[in-house]
C-alpha cells in the first residue's frame, strides 16, 4: 500500500479534528448535567433538554495555567410560561460560573 505525504497530512488533520469533537461532547455534557443540576436546585425547569456552545477562548486559571474557557446558554422557565436565559462556564474541566436571569417566582 503506498501512501503520499498529503493523504498522511489529511487523515490526520482529520483524526485531530475528529478527537476535538468528541472532546468537545464530553465538556457539554458536563456543561449540561451542571445546568440541569443547579435548575433543579433552583426549583426552575430547564428547558428543550439542550445547551448550546457560545464562546470557546484561552483564559488563565488562578494558578496561572492555560486552559479554554467555554460559555454554554441554555433557557430555562419558572412558571411554564415565560423563558429566560442562563449561562454556564467551564475552564478547563471545571465549572467556574452557573448563572440565571432575573426571573418570576412561581
Amino acid at each position: 500500500m503506498y501512501f503520499d505525504i498529503y493523504g498522511v497530512l489529511w487523515l490526520l488533520a482529520f483524526v485531530s479534528l475528529a478527537a476535538l469533537w468528541y472532546k468537545n461532547l464530553a465538556y457539554k455534557d458536563l456543561a449540561y448535567k451542571s445546568a440541569l443540576q443547579f435548575c433543579r436546585e433552583a426549583d426552575v425547569q430547564l428547558l428543550d433538554q439542550t445547551i448550546v456552545l457560545r464562546s470557546i477562548r484561552p483564559a488563565k486559571d488562578l494558578r496561572q495555567q492555560w486552559f479554554l474557557r467555554r460559555h454554554y446558554h441554555f433557557e430555562f422557565t419558572s412558571t411554564g410560561a415565560d423563558r429566560y436565559n442562563g449561562g454556564v462556564t467551564l475552564l478547563g474541566k471545571m465549572v467556574i460560573d452557573i448563572q440565571l436571569a432575573a426571573h418570576r417566582l412561581h
